[in-house]
């Protein structure tokens, strides 16, 4: 009986003796962050979780083809789930570069049920292709959330890249994380149905990334872009 309780007690004062060790460790970290590392040894290393900003998606479609991006998807969602009932009338294609063999994705329901889909999900950071078979220019509203920042991974060569944020930039100041590592960016006015570009160093009809819109980069080198605003 004596030899188990002071096993139960040594167990106690070790569970109490790692307690207050980890909040010192805490409070000397905190209170000299520069001098922690020399003073213990120990690296400290910060997590930050940055909570989705609740923000809508509110754009027209329309007829035939548009080429589009959506700011207020967090994560990869089911294409049912973003697009509603209008993922029936639609076709849908994307275009990921780190995939060599296969970079065109499609989703197409009027497919027959043995073919398989490969793009099922939506992200924030691609764009689409989208063709809709309805009449009429069509409203888009979804009830979503943004994230900041984004980081999006570009290859060498053709990137085909979505706009994950609702604010409008001047494209040099939007692309500056990419140290003018890119020879060419496009877009596509769904509207007026023309292509739009920005070649850096001589300008173009491309004067500001702008939200819904999608953009294919043309990259020297591999580069991440960062968007944090």
């Amino acid at each position: 009986m004596n030899r188990r309780h002071t096993t139960v007690e040594a167990l106690a004062l070790s569970v109490l003796f790692i307690s207050f060790a980890v909040v010192g460790f805490l409070i000397l970290e905190s209170a000299f962050p520069g001098e922690f590392q020399k003073i213990t040894g120990f690296t400290v290393s910060s997590v930050y979780i940055i909570s989705p900003i609740p923000i809508d998606c509110n754009m027209t479609l329309e007829p035939a083809w548009n080429l589009l991006s959506f700011f207020c998807i967090t994560t990869a969602q089911d294409i049912d789930e973003v697009l509603g009932n209008l993922s029936n009338s639609t076709i849908i294609f994307t275009y990921r570069a780190a995939d060599l063999n296969d970079p065109w994705k499609v989703y197409n329901p009027n497919m027959p049920v043995w073919v398989v889909q490969d793009l099922n999900t939506l992200s924030r950071t691609e764009a689409y292709w989208m063709y809709f078979d309805f009449l009429n220019s069509t409203s888009y509203f979804f009830n979503g959330s943004k994230r900041v920042p984004t980081h999006i991974s570009l290859v060498s060569g053709w990137n085909f890249v979505g706009y994950p944020t609702n604010i409008d930039r001047d494209v040099a100041l939007a692309l500056t994380s990419l140290d003018n590592q890119y020879a060419q960016v496009l877009s596509y006015n769904n509207t007026a149905e023309i292509y739009t570009s920005y070649t850096p160093g001589s300008g173009g009809t491309l004067n500001q990334t702008m939200s819904y819109h999608g953009y294919w980069m043309l990259m020297d080198t591999g580069k991440t872009w960062v968007v944090d605003w």
